[in-house]
């Protein structure tokens, strides 16, 4: 009857736009239009055609959607488990104080000054710098070797705890940048805290006083390390003394130091030649 036949008709396009299947189906099971179920199922695909081209067309942008999402929510999971990664990884290497030094000394040699804060910033976080005077001077090194002696400075200043090698450290840096006059007046503030001056700061103060003519300073040091006898067996100290003598136009007292000295390479002929 008519109701039935209109009942059939809802239910065939309700189920047309989920699967197009029971459209073939329809048409080939009803071949006599006796029946009119064969017109009425001309007139469904006829207007279920659109149906299910907008239907498909919706579930498969609801499909790109989620996909879409599926994937940004991956990749964020992704870079989130690698920094996570990442993280852990150089919290590792924080404990591990030989590969902390290997770091510093590879930002000092990049002078990369961005990477050497991100670097001190963490070992300040995890209070290494309190604990571990070594990783402290590879700090005032690294501050210096990438240009911001500032830097280098202000980590020296807030340092707990000082040895030779971090007065050697300062001085070796204002030396490099060509600040003599502060490397002298390190070296002034380190003998008043008690430090005692080993060969490395001798070579350092004797190349600031050739620099500045400040005789009065290296004829000190030539007294320390007479007394000391780094002249009989430290070369570098024994050139450093000559050049200074040479630099502060007293060339007798580079030659005495020369004829003086049991050692001599080609630095230190040259070094007095260059004098004269």
């Amino acid at each position: 009857n008519e109701g039935r036949r209109r009942k059939i008709n809802y239910w065939l396009i309700a189920s047309l736009s989920v699967n197009a299947l029971f459209l073939s189906v329809l048409l080939t099971s009803c071949p006599s239009p006796r029946n009119h179920l064969f017109g009425d199922s001309r007139d469904i695909f006829s207007y279920d055609t659109i149906s299910l081209e907008s239907s498909n067309e919706a579930i498969l942008g609801r499909n790109n959607n989620v996909n879409g999402d599926d994937d940004n929510h991956n990749n964020y999971n992704i870079l989130k488990k690698k920094k996570q990664m990442q993280k852990k990884k150089e919290e590792s290497l924080l404990h591990d104080p030989t590969s902390v030094l290997d770091s510093l000394k590879l930002c000092g040699q990049k002078k990369d000054l961005q990477k050497a804060r991100d670097l001190h910033g963490r070992l300040v976080r995890n209070e290494m710098l309190t604990k571990d005077i070594y990783l402290s001077n590879a700090v005032i090194s690294m501050y210096a070797k990438c240009g911001s002696i500032s830097e280098a400075r202000k980590v020296f200043d807030e340092l707990p705890i000082r040895n030779v090698v971090t007065w050697n450290t300062l001085i070796t840096a204002y030396i490099h940048h060509g600040l003599a006059h502060n490397a002298l007046e390190s070296f002034r503030h380190m003998k008043s805290e008690g430090f005692s001056p080993n060969a490395v700061t001798f070579i350092c103060i004797l190349k600031a006083c050739g620099r500045v003519g400040s005789l009065d300073v290296g004829e000190e040091i030539h007294a320390n390390v007479s007394k000391q006898g780094l002249l009989e067996t430290n070369i570098i100290v024994g050139n450093a003394l000559i050049d200074m003598y040479a630099k502060c136009n007293m060339l007798g007292k580079a030659q005495q130091v020369f004829d003086e000295i049991p050692l001599h390479d080609a630095v230190t002929y040259n070094t007095l030649i260059t004098g004269y």
